[in-house]
């Protein structure tokens, strides 16, 4: 009964110092907190917005500047002068570096480049010159043949054109004019396509005989020419023996056919000016139930 009676005072005894143990433990928990924040001798100034992010940006930033100071770092010239005495030095002072050269003068490549080659190799031409140039490069071989023609009558132009009046002239049919034109340059730097030109006119006239020759001595010379290449070939074609075999056959409304044949056989003699020419056909006519 003693036990009992004195248990309600013992209960209220007891939460009395868990109440209190609990108050102190949060007490000592918030000391804590203050020291390890650096709060307790110090007034606690709240910090602008901005201030915070300017600092992580501050934070973010280093990575950045350091990869972008990476090009300058490898321009960093060690031993203090530069492998190129004649390029103007520019110094500059790197933070984490010592003084770096940076080149600024451009020097040009030693030599010229093939088109400025071109261009100086190019012969110099007279306004008139130059206009039948720009016709040819225009693929306007017809009045470049017809001024050509005019400016070789008053003057005489470099090879390289006259070449291209000769070509223009034969390109556009008048082959009377243009063989004089190629003659004129069979024995200059321009000599090979010159005579390939002449042989080209003597295989459109039909004289194979003369334009072999021609394309045979321009292989002598030049063995890779694919003009004369070509006019070779055309020409050794006309030139050999030839049989050439030809049928037909017709009918009409009567039910009558006609079967015909023609065979032909053309050569020329040991000089090859001569053209030989065998022909000789057939015909045969038949009506249903008889023949002709």
């Amino acid at each position: 009964m003693q036990g009992a009676a004195h248990s309600p005072a013992i209960r209220q005894s007891y939460l009395k110092k868990m109440a209190l143990s609990r108050q102190t433990d949060r007490t000592d928990s918030k000391r804590q907190l203050l020291k390890n924040m650096n709060l307790n001798n110090s007034p606690v100034v709240p910090q602008p917005l901005t201030s915070r992010y300017a600092r992580l940006f501050e934070l973010k930033r280093i990575p950045l500047i350091a990869f972008l100071s990476l090009p300058l770092l490898a321009l960093a010239d060690t031993k203090g002068g530069l492998s190129n005495d004649e390029v103007d030095p520019q110094s500059a002072i790197l933070p984490a570096s010592g003084p770096i050269r940076i080149p600024f003068k451009y020097l040009p490549p030693i030599g010229l480049s093939k088109d400025d080659e071109a261009q100086e190799n190019r012969p110099k031409r007279t306004p008139d010159q130059q206009h039948i140039a720009d016709l040819n490069a225009a693929e306007k071989y017809q009045e470049v043949g017809t001024e050509g023609l005019a400016l070789l009558s008053k003057e005489q132009p470099d090879e390289a054109l006259q070449l291209i009046i000769a070509n223009s002239l034969a390109w556009t049919g008048r082959l009377k004019e243009a063989v004089p034109a190629y003659q004129g340059l069979t024995a200059g730097q321009y000599a090979n396509d010159a005579n390939v030109g002449i042989a080209n006119i003597e295989h459109w006239r039909g004289r194979d005989d003369v334009a072999m020759p021609i394309y045979r001595s321009v292989l002598a010379n030049e063995p890779g020419h694919a003009a004369a290449l070509e006019g070779a070939v055309l020409a050794s074609r006309e030139l050999a023996p030839r049989t050439q075999l030809s049928f037909g056959g017709s009918s009409d409304s009567s039910e009558m056919q006609r079967r015909s044949a023609t065979v032909n056989h053309r050569w020329r003699d040991s000089t090859g000016a001569r053209i030989m020419e065998v022909e000789t056909s057939g015909v045969r006519d038949r009506l249903p139930g008889s023949e002709a």
